[in-house]
């Protein structure tokens, strides 16, 4: 089995004398965001769901990026470096390309607009969420190759451009350097002109604030999370678009084998509660850094009509090329079909959540809708 050194985790694991026992009732929750950002009130909420859905069996001692970064994420959940993390597909296109290949076709969304406004990652999560458990067991499988397995996934809301200098037009974009966190914007920054950076969400402050940098792909949800208010003058909200996915609650597979069949149910019930608390918190988060923007002074722009045309064109390309690429890169077969048939659950999902205003009534439609049915008794036990 590959096993990875991450020297910082391992250190601090020495340190603090740290137990991924799951049987000592304690478990350990690493997430790559530093405790003073608003999701940290989501993680907050999952883990009392944990302690009140096992019975009080079960605590979580949360580590905000003092045990592993986001990078460091996977490999620390696969050595049991932590019992459950906040994994993030994308920055590891080798170990999952089959969930990476349905996580990046969110450029085929469109915002929502009416009674939809604001809830694509609502709908998106829920689709994934659903498309992952029940429609792709190559993408579970790759979970358990990684030594993990996924609760539930959820998405951030729309991605725009954040920037040190206005950007409007396809000549503004133009060499442009952007930090993108996933492929698909990768490529379409090279569509665009401009010359992507694919870097980790926590190393974007220093890139923007050094000129390595003079964009990032983010949704204005995370702003705060990374630091990044000071560092930039400029938003630019429409383009790329998409959303990014990730999955915050992976266990350790030996962690989660330790349990009873009732324990595994009690963390699916878990996470439902805290993907929706993380959703929901996203779209507060994206209402909340819009204002707080403006009132630093930050430029708002809509990107000209050449960038949004090419934008659209990349977008409708780009699935049938992200088809023939997974397919010769990973031999991902049918790619095509699992859009359209991804598509489709997406069209369910945003009728689903249309009447849907709390975090409580999206918990119970994730559970209702896919993880009541995940089989406790076999899923992800070796």
């Amino acid at each position: 089995m590959r096993r990875s050194t991450i020297c910082s985790a391992i250190a601090a694991t020495a340190i603090l004398g740290l137990s991924t026992n799951a049987s000592a009732g304690q478990l350990n929750y690493a997430a790559g965001a530093p405790a003073s950002v608003p999701q940290y009130q989501s993680i907050e909420k999952y883990a009392q769901a944990v302690e009140d859905n096992s019975g009080g069996e079960y605590n979580l001692k949360v580590f905000a990026m003092t045990l592993l970064n986001f990078a460091e994420m996977s490999d620390g959940v696969w050595d049991g470096l932590a019992d459950i993390g906040w994994v993030i597909p994308p920055y590891h296109p080798q170990a999952y390309p089959h969930s990476n290949f349905i996580g990046e076709s969110s450029l085929m969304m469109k915002p929502f607009t009416g009674e939809h406004a604001g809830k694509e990652g609502w709908a998106f999560g829920g689709a994934l969420t659903e498309y992952m458990f029940n429609d792709c067991p190559d993408c579970l499988a790759e979970f358990d190759a990684q030594n993990q397995v996924p609760t539930a996934f959820v998405a951030g809301t729309w991605s725009g451009l954040i920037c040190t200098t206005p950007i409007k037009s396809l000549d503004d974009l133009d060499g442009a350097r952007i930090r993108t966190g996933s492929a698909n914007h990768a490529r379409w920054a090279e569509a665009v002109g401009a010359t992507p950076i694919q870097m980790s969400a926590n190393e974007m402050r220093e890139a923007l604030d050094t000129g390595v940098a003079d964009c990032a792909v983010l949704d204005l949800s995370n702003i705060p999370a990374y630091g990044v208010e000071e560092s930039i003058s400029d938003i630019t909200t429409a383009v790329p678009g998409g959303l990014f996915p990730s999955s915050p609650f992976q266990f350790n597979q030996d962690t989660w084998s330790s349990f009873s069949t009732e324990e595994r149910e009690a963390m699916l019930k878990s996470a439902a509660t805290g993907a929706a608390a993380i959703l929901t918190q996203y779209r507060e988060d994206m209402l909340t850094t819009r204002a707080l923007m403006k009132d630093l002074g930050a430029n708002f722009h809509e990107a000209d009509g050449d960038v949004s045309a090419a934008s659209e064109a990349f977008a409708k390309d780009d699935l049938k090329a992200a088809a023939r690429s997974y397919a010769e890169k990973y031999d991902i077969q049918n790619g095509e079909q699992k859009l359209e048939d991804f598509r489709e659950l997406l069209d369910k999902w945003r009728e689903l959540v249309k009447d849907v205003e709390t975090s409580e009534a999206l918990a119970d439609l994730l559970w209702s809708e896919v993880l009541s049915d995940v089989d406790a008794a076999t899923y992800g036990v070796k």
